[in-house]
């Protein structure tokens, strides 16, 4: 079993004996959100005609899924080549780096290598001794930070002003840290507290606003339909800069995302001040945001795309989200409430084990009494063999006790099984798979 030892001191000692690191680099760190906002200012970068790289933890199907360049994933040849270069350091040296680390060094040593423009790399856990806070202050160009919640207590610790100030102390001094809205009176002190010290620049942002769909602007307007299945349309918005506002289409489905568009929003305002980052117009931003994709995150699937899997599988409409700690969960829930559906919800679940977080208070914000849940494990994480999943009889017990005796519980062996069950059970035509990200991998890896 591996364990997490948080500390700058390897991964340190690991860079300095690899090539400099000097991309500028924008750097996120936050609960919950993070992979949302690095996505969106990716996206927004690549519009204004910048070449990117990207780091994103955990990866969703394979290990090098994590390291993009230009929006696209490494090839495993090209990753294995970058992977070994790092490892052989960490050997030579005896450094003793964690997985983690090793990660964290191949994706900066990738981005050096191909000499992006501009890096947007996602904190792992926490902020100030995660390993991507070794980027040297000079590459670092702005900070984020996204919504503040309970989780990886263990580590960051047991208050959210404590979990805010660890996540905080990414920010660098001199540099603009663009901060999310947050609704905790003491996470707001905790973070300027921090941000002061570090002699950085606070820039709050606020929640970009839902408005009218413009035909004009927007284009024709096509409404959510189950059957036959239409995907929930983007939602128009205005999303505040230091000069006005912009409007744009939203792709990134629920209400969270008016927080985290604001911070990428911000961000890119923020860096707009400075060289070569004059040429980002609003059009670069609204054409960004609106071409963003985030995979597993409140994603839309239409199985009829998939017939070869079974006719109680390709009739289905699923909505997969990697909804994984209490916060994920409400928010999951409020997108659910907002569509309106009738009938008795139908599930597909699946936890990491992960202390001190525990099942109920992951599963309690989103399951109800007569939803109709089947359990089923993910399969090994691949290059994190240490992941394991919930035990299925603690789940079942778990959900049991939250869809009480009107609602059904099914314990399934695999995802196809448990997709083949859910759709001979769904009253609706939706199912929607939600607890880990590990089991959407899953999901993916079935669609290949």
């Amino acid at each position: 079993m591996a364990t997490i030892d948080l500390s700058l001191a390897r991964i340190r000692s690991l860079l300095s004996h690899l090539p400099q690191y000097t991309r500028p680099t924008i750097h996120v760190a936050g609960t919950n959100g993070k992979g949302s906002v690095t996505t969106m200012v990716d996206s927004i970068l690549r519009e204004s005609g910048f070449t990117t790289g990207r780091f994103n933890s955990p990866h969703l199907v394979h290990v090098h899924d994590s390291i993009k360049i230009n929006g696209t994933s490494i090839s495993k040849q090209v990753y294995e080549a970058a992977s070994k270069t790092v490892g052989n350091v960490d050997l030579d040296k005896n450094i003793g780096a964690t997985s983690f680390e090793l990660l964290t060094a191949t994706a900066l040593y990738s981005f050096q290598k191909e000499s992006v423009d501009v890096a947007v790399v996602e904190v792992g856990m926490g902020g100030r001794l995660d390993a991507t806070n070794s980027i040297p202050d000079e590459a670092i160009v702005a900070s984020g930070v996204t919504s503040i919640a309970m989780d990886h207590q263990a580590f960051l610790g047991n208050s959210l002003d404590l979990i805010a100030r660890e996540k905080a102390a990414i920010s660098r001094r001199g540099k603009p840290c663009v901060i999310a809205e947050q609704s905790d009176l003491k996470v707001k002190d905790a973070i300027n507290a921090v941000i002061e010290e570090h002699g950085s620049k606070a820039f709050w942002t606020t929640r970009a606003q839902e408005r009218p769909w413009s035909i004009k602007s927007d284009g024709p307007f096509t409404p959510f339909s189950l059957r036959p299945f239409r995907p929930p349309p983007p939602r128009p918005i205005s999303v505040a800069t230091r000069t006005g506002s912009i409007d744009a289409l939203l792709p990134l489905h629920g209400d969270h995302q008016l927080l985290n568009v604001s911070v990428a929003v911000g961000l890119i305002d923020a860096i707009r001040e400075y060289q070569p980052f004059h040429r980002i117009t609003d059009l670069n931003i609204m054409n960004g945001i609106r071409d963003c994709h985030w995979p597993g995150r409140l994603e839309w699937i239409n199985f009829t795309d998939f017939p070869t899997l079974g006719p109680n599988i390709s009739d289905l409409a699923i909505l997969v989200d990697g909804a994984h700690n209490a916060a994920c969960s409400s928010a999951l829930t409020e997108y659910l409430d907002s569509l309106q559906i009738s009938g008795p919800r139908t599930f597909i679940i699946s936890l990491s084990h992960s202390p001190p977080k525990t099942p109920l208070s992951t599963l309690q914000p989103l399951l109800k009494e007569g939803d109709i849940v089947t359990v089923v494990p993910f399969s090994e994480v691949d290059g994190m063999p240490w992941v394991k999943p919930v035990a299925q009889a603690e789940l079942e017990a778990t959900v049991s006790g939250l869809v009480g005796r009107s609602g059904r519980v099914h314990l399934s062996e695999s995802l196809r099984d448990a997709l083949k069950w859910a759709g001979t059970n769904t009253q609706n035509g939706l199912v929607v798979m939600a607890g880990s990200l590990y089991l959407i991998a899953d999901l993916y890896r079935l669609l290949e």
